[in-house]
């Protein structure tokens, strides 16, 4: 009975229009904002980790993070922000900080960004966003994003 439970709520799952299109490992998230015609979605509403940008059933964006271990005590380290070229410049990364700094688990003071992490750190972009949304930068570079209440 429990897998007819499973197959049944995975058949509805489907339906849901607020979930993306599954990815390659067949997670989905939950579309929690919009610009314009963009989807903002994160993996978790009460302890997310991760965020992307779709348009239509494409990814055109996601955040990923690395976990407390390799992130100062308190904090989420973000592992990969990145947008496909043909999106960036409509305020899709700021939306996707927005939404998973909105949705950290309160174990989690905020989100962490080393000078060098991820695929696209530069000196303008990220620290412009984290700006632009409450955060700071210490004196070696490090940006600190205080969770969103």
């Amino acid at each position: 009975m429990k897998l007819v439970r499973e197959i049944m709520k995975e058949s509805e799952d489907d339906k849901r229009s607020d979930l993306t299109p599954p990815d390659k490992d067949g997670w989905r998230q939950e579309f929690v904002a919009t610009k314009g015609p963009y989807k903002i979605a994160i993996n978790d509403r009460e302890d997310a980790s991760a965020a992307s940008v779709w348009l239509g059933d494409q990814q055109v964006g996601r955040l990923t993070t690395l976990g407390k271990s390799k992130s100062p005590d308190g904090w989420l380290g973000v592992h990969i922000a990145e947008v496909d070229k043909g999106h960036r410049d409509n305020g899709l990364g700021t939306e996707m900080y927005r939404a998973l700094a909105s949705h950290l688990s309160e174990d989690y003071e905020g989100l962490y960004a080393q000078p060098t992490s991820g695929s696209r750190f530069n000196g303008t972009e990220i620290p412009a966003i984290y700006k632009k949304l409450g955060g700071y930068f210490d004196e070696e570079g490090n940006g600190y994003l205080p969770r969103i209440e």
